[in-house]
């Protein structure tokens, strides 16, 4: 399962529902005010995306949690993010913009 947990330091955490533990936590995204849709993705859903209040998008490795990307495309904070279940090159994002 994946958290967003929005405290001091904005983050997602990875859950392991079978063990019942935090198994990796993605971090560098802004969220403060709303609640942000994230996703699963890419070939095999080996990546994590997010939307983020500074306007971006986060692409981060699900196994290591380092960042893949920061992608701008945006003028306002990014709401939410989705694959494409067809095809993991493609993905969508929405925003207040």
């Amino acid at each position: 399962m994946l958290a967003n947990v929005s405290l001091s330091e904005p983050r997602l955490d990875l859950w392991d529902l079978n063990r019942k533990e935090v198994v990796q936590k993605f971090k560098g995204h802004k969220q403060e005010l709303n609640i942000i849709k994230t996703s699963f993705g890419g070939v095999s859903e080996n990546v994590v995306m997010s939307g983020s209040e500074d306007s971006f998008i986060y692409i981060w490795n699900k196994e290591k949690g380092e960042i893949l990307a920061r992608l701008e495309g945006h003028t306002q904070g990014v709401n939410a993010v989705h694959w494409n279940p067809a095809d993991p090159y493609i993905f969508a994002s929405a925003s207040d913009d």
